[in-house]
């Protein structure tokens, strides 16, 4: 069985607010090849462990756009 490999990746959030926050969390955990989601709203930072075969970082950034 091969296990996937697995990126992790910051995405800053400029500026969110709690609520907005885990709706980013839940938008970014259902998107393909994301593993884990972490929010840090101190940090004012999403930390994503992602299967970079399954989807791209910078879509997982622009998806935080759009968020």
């Amino acid at each position: 069985m091969n296990l996937p490999y697995i990126s992790s990746l910051r995405i800053a959030l400029p500026g969110r607010a709690a609520a907005a926050d885990s709706q980013l969390a839940q938008c970014l955990q259902v998107q393909p090849g994301v593993t884990e989601v972490v929010v840090v709203p101190e940090e004012r930072s999403a930390y994503v462990k992602v299967d970079t075969k399954q989807t791209k970082c910078a879509a997982l950034e622009e998806r935080d756009s759009e968020a």
